[in-house]
């Protein structure tokens, strides 16, 4: 299994590109204006009050993605769906009692942090769902401009979580206010960590390299423009790490 999984990037591209422009012509510039990705041209989803950057299509054949990287026994494709938690009681304030997985088709040798990116953007595409849930279910112009405005601002806890959590020293990493954070925050973050404490030679490259074809894959599934920008704003924040 390889880190592009297999996936048809020019047809992500494709959905992403089609999503984004349809989303940007129903509210007025300069609320939401859009640019295409081209093969040599970073694009961009442009805001309100920021911008969020599209990989130049070259960038995913670059040596910054594909190169040799460490690998490991995964899952090959742990979703929340995949994922069995049975509870000591059967309701959810009860004590946690057993978790299994399922569906080991995909199993075998793929690069390290696939599982773990697996349930972050499970956990991402949860957060995507509830702040659709804030809109109706059909939203245009300014209803749409809003909810995806507060999309696209995750860019910045995701900013956030990447310059904390791959500190050097994981154990200062974890000393953050969890209280004050989102419960996609948290649980985020407590992944990234719990990968770093597992493999303790990972770098936020090889991590990058990974997660930036996960990311970028996600958006051309069906979970609709709302949850495509908020994976943007997922794959962006790395985008930008990676190259900084």
């Amino acid at each position: 299994m390889q880190i592009g999984y297999g996936t048809n990037f020019d047809r992500c591209y494709d959905v992403l590109h089609g999503s984004l422009e349809k989303a940007a012509a129903k509210v007025t510039a300069p609320q939401l204006v859009f640019r295409a990705a081209t093969e040599r041209e970073d694009g961009h989803l442009g805001y309100q009050d920021g911008r969020l950057v599209i990989p130049r299509k070259r960038f995913l054949g670059s040596q910054a993605i594909f190169t040799d990287r460490p690998s490991c026994l995964v899952h090959g494709d742990m979703h929340g769906g995949n994922v069995m938690v049975e509870l000591d009681g059967g309701r959810p304030e009860q004590a946690l009692k057993r978790v299994c997985l399922i569906d080991y088709r995909n199993a075998g040798p793929a690069p390290r942090p696939l599982d773990v990116l697996a349930l972050q953007a499970s956990v991402r595409l949860s957060d995507a769902h509830a702040i659709a849930e804030t809109a109706s279910p059909n939203p245009a112009g300014h209803e749409l401009a809003a909810v995806l405005r507060t999309a696209a601002q995750r860019v910045h806890a995701e900013r956030r979580i990447l310059a904390e959590t791959w500190r050097d020293d994981v154990a200062r990493a974890t000393q953050h206010p969890a209280t004050m954070r989102p419960p996609w925050e948290r649980t985020t973050r407590t992944l990234t960590e719990l990968l770093r404490a597992n493999f303790q030679d990972m770098q936020c490259d090889e991590y990058l390299a990974s997660a930036i074809p996960c990311a970028l894959r996600q958006c051309s599934f069906d979970i609709g423009v709302v949850a495509r920008v908020r994976m943007l704003a997922w794959l962006s924040a790395m985008y930008a790490q990676l190259g900084s």
